[in-house]
């Protein structure tokens, strides 16, 4: 418990140093990020592995991310093009360092497992997606920072068992441009 408070003191307090500056969320915001983490699919919990480009427009950003997941007897990568907004930033441009972005999209997965026979595309089980998430973030500098992505997968047109998967990662968001 004592620790949850010190890393919530630290969240309230680091924005008050002078040295952490927020990114405006402007045209010319181009970011990359790296996270891992935890999935749950199949009945049974995995490892999750995300990397991703974001571009931030006056209101909308658009993400494009890929997930490589590792279950028991199974493999699972995603491609997702994604679009979303920043829930912190509706009404006016704050210049606040917590970003907190709600995005939708759609995308492909691939399912690799030795019991698959489809040749479809690939040899495994090839699905389109729908995704719903959240990603907050937390930017130390102006070009570093910690961020999270929570978010919910729906497959389509299956052939195995991989209905849907949720996703909980912890990594790394960089500014690039």
């Amino acid at each position: 418990m004592t620790r949850l408070t010190y890393i919530l003191l630290l969240f309230v307090l680091f924005p008050l140093i002078s040295w952490t500056h927020p990114i405006p969320n402007n045209k010319k915001t181009w970011l990359i990020y790296g996270s891992a983490g935890l999935c749950n699919g199949m009945q049974e919990w995995g490892q999750d592995f995300q990397f991703g480009l974001t571009k931030s427009t006056d209101k909308w950003t658009l993400l494009g991310d890929f997930h490589f997941n590792n279950y028991s007897n199974s493999t699972v990568s995603r491609f997702n093009a994604n679009m979303g907004t920043d829930l912190l930033r509706l009404n006016r441009r704050k210049r606040i360092p917590y970003y907190l972005v709600a995005y939708v999209g759609i995308g492909l997965t691939h399912l690799s497992n030795t019991s698959l026979t489809d040749s479809f595309l690939l040899k495994g089980d090839d699905m389109l997606n729908v995704s719903v998430g959240i990603q907050p973030r937390y930017m130390f500098t102006k070009s570093f920072g910690l961020m999270s992505d929570i978010n919910f997968n729906q497959n389509f047109l299956l052939d195995f068992n991989l209905n849907n998967s949720v996703n909980f990662n912890l990594g790394l968001v960089f500014k690039i441009k």
